[in-house]
């Protein structure tokens, strides 16, 4: 067998965004494909999944035109300001006040509230007294809704698919803004190889 040393040279372009974002693809379909055949037991933590890989993926989409962009790029930075930051290079003047209380950035706050209120979860309290039809069977009984956080509040197909819109709808705008073709958002290799030594053939 013939033992060979290579050489490699060039550059490995690793863009987390993509796998985040096909991530999100993948809960989209799986969603999607339950809904069709009315799977639903389970479904929430199927969208939920979904909505949070859009959350990431959108800051890594955000974090790669900052080091596309602007050097030196502080992607520790909050994400209203990198965007703020982003838009301000492009020489793009945008009434902040007004376009963070309407889509698509109303929903770019909003999927990040949700990966935010899961990732530093902490326990709720709240008071009940109210007066409610029940059956005497269900006299103890807590609804399901009743114990759900708040945090699942967006947790729905219909904001899962209003995400996914929105999201691409500013990537889409700001690479054309940008100048950043498709293909340099990739994940991609560009190296090459070269045989550097061949060992005498052995048993």
């Amino acid at each position: 067998m013939d033992n060979r040393k290579v050489k490699k040279h060039g550059k490995r372009r690793i863009h987390i965004h993509n796998d985040l974002s096909n991530a999100a693809f993948h809960f989209k379909k799986s969603v999607d494909h339950r809904l069709s055949e009315g799977n639903i037991k389970g479904l929430t933590f199927d969208i939920l999944a979904g909505i949070i890989m859009l959350a990431f993926s959108f800051e890594a989409k955000i974090n790669f035109l900052g080091y596309k962009l602007i050097d030196p790029w502080n992607e520790r930075l909050e994400l209203r300001s990198k965007i703020k930051k982003i838009y301000k290079n492009l020489g793009i003047n945008v009434d902040w006040n007004k376009e963070w209380n309407l889509r698509p950035f109303k929903t770019i706050d909003e999927i990040i509230k949700l990966r935010d209120s899961f990732a530093h979860g902490k326990p709720e309290e709240r008071q009940v007294e109210e007066i409610i039809p029940i059956l005497e069977d269900d006299i103890n009984a807590d609804s399901n809704d009743d114990l759900k956080s708040d945090c699942f509040q967006n947790c729905t197909n219909e904001f899962f698919q209003i995400a996914d819109v929105d999201i691409c709808q500013i990537w889409d705008f700001l690479l054309k803004q940008s100048g950043i073709s498709r293909f340099e958002t990739l994940t991609r290799s560009e190296t090459s190889s070269t045989v550097i030594n061949d060992s005498e053939n052995s048993c």
